[in-house]
């Protein structure tokens, strides 16, 4: 699930993460993403974007398209290179 995702990645990078995240979400509950520093991983941030793949494969197509498109705008306006 997305949590026991977002707990992996917090332990991997570090408890200060988890708090900047954790910030982040009470000031905007509703954002569509959350973008921290990178902690302890070796990446420049980290985006968390929130994401349902569930539902039937029309669905599923079109969150697979709103997530790749949500990653790509955001690494253009960070100007990042890859992802």
């Amino acid at each position: 699930s997305t949590d026991d995702i977002n707990q992996k990645i917090f332990q991997a990078a570090g408890s200060d993460i988890k708090t900047i995240f954790d910030s982040e979400y009470e000031r905007n509950p509703k954002s569509i993403m959350i973008s921290t520093p990178s902690g302890r991983l070796k990446c420049q941030r980290i985006f968390f974007i929130k994401w349902n793949p569930y539902g039937n494969r029309i669905q599923l197509h079109q969150a697979v398209a709103d997530f790749i498109w949500n990653l790509i705008q955001n690494m253009m306006a960070y100007n990042f290179n890859s992802v």
